[in-house]
């Protein structure tokens, strides 16, 4: 899981791709690394972080029948 970025505008970014996702968005909010493409992490050392720039944008969609 990846910690939301502590510089407001890089929140309102990534509460804007959130924007469609139900969720709480709070200061302790963690965001899955799965809902990032593999070329925006950096897994070079012993923490997964996010390159700069990057917001979340895989989501999956649930069909209900």
């Amino acid at each position: 899981f990846l910690r939301i970025p502590m510089n407001p505008a890089k929140q309102r970014e990534w509460h804007n791709a959130l924007k469609n996702v139900e969720c709480a968005f709070k200061k302790s909010t963690h965001v899955c690394s799965k809902h990032f493409r593999e070329e925006d992490l950096d897994r070079t050392g012993a923490t997964v972080r996010v390159r700069e720039g990057v917001v979340p944008t895989i989501f999956q969609v649930c069909a209900t029948q």
